[in-house]
């Protein structure tokens, strides 16, 4: 299994609940870097999706992206990212639009080696 051949080539890549912390950013970080550099301008936009818990995860995996040199803003531009959080309720709509969306792969036949995370 080639993780990072999987996450270039997936439409939607999709973290859960992960703290994105040294170890976990060891496996992505060229994925982000990639997705927030100057070089991807112009290319079809991946839906990049973290769900986490609350907002302070939420909060602390933005400060530990931007610790690790990622361009916050240009990851928004280039890509369709979003953050979910599992506790709040205004989430709640954009965890079941995520949830519709798996499941249209799912009746479409899209394998799950396409989905990473």
């Amino acid at each position: 299994h080639n993780l990072f051949e999987d996450l270039y080539a997936a439409n939607e890549v999709i973290f859960f609940g992960l703290s994105f912390g040294e170890i976990d950013f060891t496996y992505f970080e060229d994925f982000f870097k990639s997705q927030s550099s100057s070089d991807n301008v112009g290319h079809k936009k991946k839906n990049i999706t973290i769900v986490t818990y609350d907002e302070n995860s939420r909060s602390d995996i933005l400060r530990k992206l931007n610790n690790q040199g990622i361009n916050r803003q240009r990851l928004y531009a280039q890509s369709n990212f979003q953050m979910i959080r599992t506790s709040v309720k205004e989430d709640k709509v954009l965890f079941n639009e995520l949830l519709k969306r798996l499941s249209i792969y799912r009746r479409e036949n899209v394998q799950l080696s396409q989905l990473v995370g």
